[in-house]
């Protein structure tokens, strides 16, 4: 079924590329559209691309997603609040699931022994891909995207950008 051609059409994208606007029109059957773009850079939104060196199984390639904790080597020598305010919310994207969970493991060993277990029961870092169920995904997400939320690294499929719009965070 084809809607009448004088029927009304808004087509709005933020991640189409320029190339694929004549595509969108034509398809769409668009007569005269007003097209209205803007920039993709977002103050709020930083975009990074780090080298890896080896493979990816080496991992401390994700080393720089832990802030610097020299000196905080005992139990009250920096509180959780401290921690998360340096913990920037991160998300690393992979294709490979068990690679997902073999990364989180190794990102929790990168902080003081003495932190691991309160860290992992904040679920300060989480892994993210189909095999979770629903609401594991659901509850992932609104901590990671709440500013109140306790999940600061998201190491997740590369379906998880197709699928969620992330608040604010450095990729």
């Amino acid at each position: 079924a084809q809607l009448p051609s004088k029927a009304p059409c808004l087509a709005m994208t933020a991640t189409a590329p320029p190339a694929f606007e004549s595509s969108i029109v034509s398809r769409l059957r668009m007569k005269d559209p007003i097209i209205l773009r803007s920039t993709v850079n977002r103050q709020n939104i930083a975009y990074a691309v780090y080298p890896v060196y080896g493979n990816l199984r080496d991992f401390v390639n994700l080393r720089f997603l832990i802030p610097d904790l020299s000196g905080c080597d005992e139990v009250d020598s920096i509180s959780a609040d401290q921690l998360l305010k340096r913990l920037k919310r991160a998300i690393v994207f992979m294709d490979d699931k068990m690679l997902i969970t073999a990364s989180v493991y190794a990102l929790y060993g990168f902080f003081p022994a003495w932190m691991r277990p309160h860290l992992h029961s904040l679920g300060i870092i989480k892994v993210y891909h189909s095999d979770m169920s629903s609401s594991y995904l659901d509850d992932t997400y609104s901590s990671f995207a709440s500013e109140h939320g306790f999940c600061r690294i998201l190491v997740a499929s590369s379906g998880a950008s197709q699928v969620r719009r992330f608040g604010n965070f450095v990729i």
